[in-house]
């Protein structure tokens, strides 16, 4: 129970994330309540996919360091997946298979189909295959917050031991995802 525990954990998910600092909320000016002045309405700003500034000079920097093996770029962002009249919120995560397998041994979670990563290709969890009735070949439709959208062959399913995992997480290839989240060239 202990292997199978550890093995799923640390095999689900990269052990370190760089990721772009969330932007913060600042008063635009002082008040004190209760003196005759109104006090600043403060509002989160909306959370924009933004790139890490010159991440090809951090993936530089950071594989230097002896204890990183493997060092991937990817995109994260949310679509809606569509087939036909059912929708279904999912997490698109836009890797390079070749380091990022390396990292997440995906071929080994593929229950059907293979773990093949192209501009036309896409890996989805069995939740996913269910609720949606997608089988290896069938199309699925991808809109993202930006108004892009991608029509891709499902070319493998997989099963990372997650309930939540399997039926939220979806696999494209990075420039697929750069495309679709406008942050062509860039990695989140």
């Amino acid at each position: 129970l202990q292997s199978n525990f550890v093995t799923r954990v640390l095999t689900g998910q990269a052990h370190f994330q760089l990721r772009n600092h969330k932007e913060t909320v600042r008063p635009l000016r002082e008040g004190l309540a209760g003196e005759g002045r109104e006090l600043a309405q403060i509002q989160v700003p909306l959370q924009r996919l933004k790139g890490i500034d010159q991440w090809q000079s951090w993936a530089t920097q950071l594989s230097r360091i002896p204890e990183v093996r493997v060092l991937s770029p990817s995109v994260t962002g949310a679509a809606l997946a569509s087939r036909g009249s059912a929708t279904r919120s999912v997490s698109v995560v836009g890797v390079q298979p070749e380091v990022y397998f390396q990292i997440i041994p995906m071929p080994e979670k593929i229950v059907q189909g293979q773990a093949l990563i192209n501009s036309e290709s896409i890996l989805i969890g069995t939740e996913l295959a269910s609720d949606l009735g997608l089988g290896v070949g069938d199309k699925l439709r991808l809109s993202s917050g930006t108004g892009r959208v991608q029509t891709l062959t499902v070319s493998g399913i997989f099963d990372l031991g997650n309930k939540a995992a399997n039926s939220r997480n979806t696999f494209v290839a990075l420039r697929t995802a750069q495309t679709m989240f406008d942050l062509v060239g860039g990695a989140s």
